[in-house]
């Protein structure tokens, strides 16, 4: 079990890379997110150090089986507390 999903992560991140490289946005949503995901994102694209100061962000994922297909249904990523 743990093998087989390893292998269906794999594949959904996989199908993310192409659906990225071809700008289809809509389908890369589709495909990676489940259809109840929360994305949490605090802080992103804004810098909570000064320039030229490295960022470091905690990132977090977890999947959700849907039929023979695993999907995203919590992506967090955010700047770790201080």
């Amino acid at each position: 079990m743990v093998i087989e999903s390893k292998t269906l992560i794999e594949d959904t991140c996989r199908q993310f890379e192409r659906n990225f490289a071809a700008g289809d946005l809509a389908k890369l949503v589709s495909d990676y997110y489940h259809p109840e995901c929360l994305v949490v994102g605090e802080g992103i694209g804004r810098s909570r150090v000064g320039i030229g100061e490295p960022t470091t962000f905690v990132y977090a994922v977890s999947w959700r089986r849907e039929n023979s297909t695993m999907k995203v249904v919590l992506d967090y990523f955010a700047p770790p507390a201080i």
